[in-house]
């Protein structure tokens, strides 16, 4: 198989996926139903542009039924607003500590700087004790109000203190002191509180358990985002090519003859908590050999290259709604460094020649249906002996891969 014939069967993998599965997969980021609740208290069913949003949202973009015009509202036109079965925000004025977890920016003082601001807090848990959360780029903050009175915040402040001219990173957690005084069902003792954290997790399980302790009904909401960590075995063949210059022994670029090579592999993914779980980073750790021969004039040249890569991957997936299917696309920088596996470039009686690895980059895409997947990946060219001044070389390589997600 030549270079050329892997470059277009590369091209009509791209083209036929994307002819097949951009309709379908960018029609995902679209209107779902929900509902808003204007500051009259008017409930209107309408159609909701849900982003899953990491940060909560400063305006919403709505449909009413009907119309195709896209109206937006923000806390000052809306009490709250819905997306049915995925989450619900209300508009509430309230006292916000904007105190950073950065030690260069954090004040110095125990108590919180409150700053007084109308937002829209996304609601974890309804019930008799509610919980509210609210992130943007720097901080996330808890409030809860019971019995559908005010919403006060539970603080947790951070604050820098500084001794023999080092500044030290401290925090006020008086939360707990706010959930033992006020929402303390089974008269838990102080030591319990000690070991609570700050962080969805624990804030969901303390209001569902205070919530049902108090025999009351409780309705829960999509938390915060959540990452998931997949892991993967892989095996396939790269399609590589090698083809080098050198003017003292020929006139023309000598190509050595085309290897399909077997590979194998690990690929660990971690899908990012938000957006919809579309962005992820990718390591994949995988073996490669490429040995070839070619002739120029009366010398007899053979390459041996041998590897273990890492590369590490950014990659961006689109989900066919209600089903496993899912189509990616990647980025990838690969490092340059190498194992010694006696990798070397043979020419003739004259010796050997070092091979030496490099900082490499890549392209791929791929399908996923369940735990099943195939990926294609395009490399860029590869110098492998760029300590000698006399040979240019390019060690191109397309590779292909089935994998099977066992974690």
């Amino acid at each position: 198989m030549s270079f050329t014939t892997s470059l277009k069967i590369l091209r009509y993998c791209i083209l036929i996926s994307m002819s097949i599965f951009s309709p379908a997969l960018w029609a995902q980021i679209t209107w779902e139903p929900g509902y808003i609740v204007d500051i009259s208290g008017k409930r209107t069913d309408c159609q909701i542009l849900y982003k899953d949003w990491m940060k909560n949202p400063r305006t919403v973009e709505y449909k009413l039924a009907g119309e195709k015009e896209t109206r937006k509202a923000t806390t000052a036109d809306l009490l709250e607003f819905g997306v049915t079965g995925k989450c619900l925000f209300k508009s509430a004025t309230v006292s916000i500590d904007l105190s950073s977890n950065n030690p260069s920016y954090a004040g110095m003082k125990w108590d919180p700087e409150w700053n007084v601001m109308n937002l829209f807090l996304k609601v974890l848990i309804e019930g008799k004790a509610s919980l509210y959360y609210y992130q943007d780029s720097q901080i996330k903050r808890f409030y809860y109000s019971l019995e559908g009175d005010s919403i006060i915040p539970l603080i947790y402040h951070p604050y820098v203190t500084e001794r023999e001219n080092s500044r030290y990173l401290l925090v006020n957690e008086s939360f707990k002191q706010q959930l033992l005084t006020s929402l303390n069902c089974n008269g838990l003792e102080f030591n319990y509180f000690e070991t609570l954290k700050y962080t969805a997790k624990s804030m969901i399980q303390y209001f569902s358990d205070y919530n049902n302790c108090v025999h009351s009904e409780v309705k829960k909401y999509k938390s915060p985002g959540k990452g998931y960590l997949h892991l993967k075995v892989t095996a396939g063949c790269n399609n590589s090519y090698f083809s080098v210059y050198n003017s003292r022994i020929s006139t023309k670029v000598i190509l050595f003859d085309p290897k399909i090579i077997p590979s194998g592999g690990l690929e660990a993914e971690y899908l990012f908590p938000f957006l919809r779980n579309k962005w992820s980073m990718v390591l994949a750790p995988v073996y490669e050999k490429f040995e070839s021969t070619a002739t120029a004039t009366i010398y007899n040249l053979k390459v041996t290259y041998q590897n273990i890569e890492l590369p590490i991957g950014l990659r961006y997936s689109m989900y066919l709604r209600n089903t496993p299917l899912r189509f990616f696309l990647d980025a990838w920088f690969v490092p340059g460094f190498m194992l010694d596996f006696n990798s070397e470039f043979q020419y003739g009686p004259y010796g050997k020649l070092q091979i030496l690895d490099g900082n490499n980059y890549a392209l791929g895409a791929g399908i996923e249906w369940g735990r099943f997947s195939f990926n294609y990946r395009f490399y860029a060219p590869k110098d492998i002996l760029r300590n000698y001044a006399f040979w240019s070389n390019h060690y191109n390589r397309i590779s292909f891969a089935l994998g099977y997600r066992i974690y």
